[in-house]
Order: structure tokens, then sequence, then C-alpha cells
């Protein structure tokens, strides 16, 4: 089946969880003990507020490598917010310079952990990056904890709604439309809810065992 189709039962399927207390949901795509999932580069898919750029400079302290988070990327590029540019030239100018961070992250000859933005998954361009770039960590979260994060923690001036819909119905919408595109590129699939420390034992454990 072409990786750009996703089976109507996939997050069912992929999703299935035999143990609450683990942190890992999926893993597919390994190559075992000693396999290797190619490219140089370690990366965090998900939802915005889903934890990304906090475990993904966790993974990176502990690796000893360097940590981009791309929407920061973006806008020192840009010389400007995410707010601003979206202002300027609306979400597709954003996600055309989201495109080109994401080449030049991937084109770097250092092993880098990326936390990509949330909509990164939704240009096959970036799609294609990731799959070929390094393992993919998808940090799964539910509507409830990703408003719960959004409505205490983000500046809406920063990072602007995509939608006119309510919070927590535009959420709603996004995992819908979203979580099967994080499916497609995600080789290991964890529980954004667990703590950070965990989360990153997890992720170096998983690591370890493709030979990263």
């Amino acid at each position: 089946m072409p990786r750009n189709i996703v089976p109507k039962n996939a997050m069912m399927e992929k999703a299935e969880i035999k143990d609450a207390q683990r942190t890992m949901v999926f893993r597919h795509g390994a190559g075992g003990p000693g396999g290797s999932l190619g490219g140089r580069h370690v990366f965090f898919v998900g939802l915005r507020a889903s934890g990304k750029s906090t475990v993904g400079a966790e993974v990176a302290r502990r690796l000893g490598r360097p940590f981009v988070d791309l929407d920061a990327l973006i806008q020192e590029r840009a010389g400007a917010s995410v707010a601003d540019v979206v202002a300027r030239g609306g979400w597709e100018a954003f996600r055309r310079l989201e495109i080109e961070a994401l080449a030049e992250v991937c084109a770097r000859p250092e092993p880098t952990v990326v936390a990509t933005g949330g909509g990164a998954v939704l240009a096959e361009a970036n799609r294609e990056l990731l799959r070929q770039g390094g393992p993919v960590f998808f940090l799964m979260a539910t509507t409830l904890l990703v408003v719960e994060r959004l409505t205490r923690d983000q500046d809406p001036a920063l990072r602007p709604p995509l939608t006119e819909l309510p919070l927590t119905e535009e959420m709603g919408a996004l995992r819908e439309e979203r979580d099967p595109l994080y499916m497609q590129v995600a080789n290991f699939v964890l529980r954004a809810e667990a703590p950070v420390a965990a989360l990153a034992d997890e992720v170096l454990d998983r690591l370890a065992l493709v030979g990263r």
C-alpha cells in the first residue's frame, strides 16, 4: 500500500494499548536490535502543545546533540513571529518557509534533534524529508491535553489560531486531520501526557535498539 494512503482503521490498529502505564503506544519500522532507520537526525511530530520542543530538547541534551525547534528557526529566518508571518502572507507563506527550514535542517551534516511544527506533516515534501531523515517520534496527545496546555501556557499573539472555531473544536478537528499524517511518518508513537523524563528515557531506549 502506498505510504500516502492511510487505511481507514489505521489509528485504531496502530494505537492499540495493552499496558496503560507504558509511554510507548506503538512502534514500527525499527528493524529490530542493531537495525537502522536511515538518516542522521531524530524528529518529533505532533500537535502544538504536545510537548515536542520540551521532550526534544531533553533528548538532545542527553545525546549531546544540537536541538532545533523548527518554528523558532522559521521566526529567526523571517525576522518575525509566526503571527506576523501569517498576518503578512497567510498560513501559505508560513508553510513555504516551513518546507525551506526543514530541508535546511535535514541537509545539515551534524546529527540533530528536531521538533517540527504541528502542521509540518501537511506538505508531502516535508513528509518525505521526515521519512528519509531519521527516526520520527509522534507525541500523540488528546484534545483535552492540548487545550489545557494551550489555555495555560501559550500566547495566542505568538501563535495565531488556525480557524475561527472555539479552541476545543479547532484542536479536535486538527487531530482528525493530522493524526493520520503523523502516523504515516512515525516510527514510534509516544503518549504525550507522560512525564518528560519518562518520554526521554523511552526515546533513548528506542534509539539504542536501532543503533542510533
